[in-house]
């Protein structure tokens, strides 16, 4: 992201702690882990087995966390991102791109370009 011109702060003091928060034009970025964040919870809950109950009440409460979350940043006016764990390993570059595309879209035409440091 930094390579593509995005200046950003890293775990803000917002609702949820954005992994990274792109402050002045209002993108709030989440990183989650796909386990503890209920990835094909629907499809993987009931194969858990050890401490079935703990993990399902877990999981199903960091979702829960996780769409009040969403629902008191837009209320600030963020636009909410969220991404795999694994998805930002695989497709780093993908992922900057959709981020850049939030920022652009909510800062004025000319506010959008990106500035990129010269060569020597």
């Amino acid at each position: 992201m930094h390579r593509l011109g995005l200046r950003y702060q890293l775990h803000a003091d917002l609702p949820g702690k954005p992994d990274i928060l792109l402050k002045r034009s209002r993108v709030a970025v989440f990183v989650d882990g796909g386990f503890w964040h209920g990835r094909d919870f629907d499809r993987l809950g009931p194969q858990l087995h050890v401490r079935r109950k703990f993990w399902l009440e877990k999981i199903s409460a960091n979702i829960a966390r996780d769409q009040r979350n969403n629902i008191a940043l837009r209320k600030l006016g963020y636009k909410v991102l969220r991404f795999w764990d694994d998805e930002v390993l695989r497709a780093s570059g993908r992922c900057a791109r959709t981020v850049l595309r939030a920022q652009a879209s909510r800062l004025p035409k000319h506010e959008t370009t990106i500035r990129r440091k010269r060569s020597p």
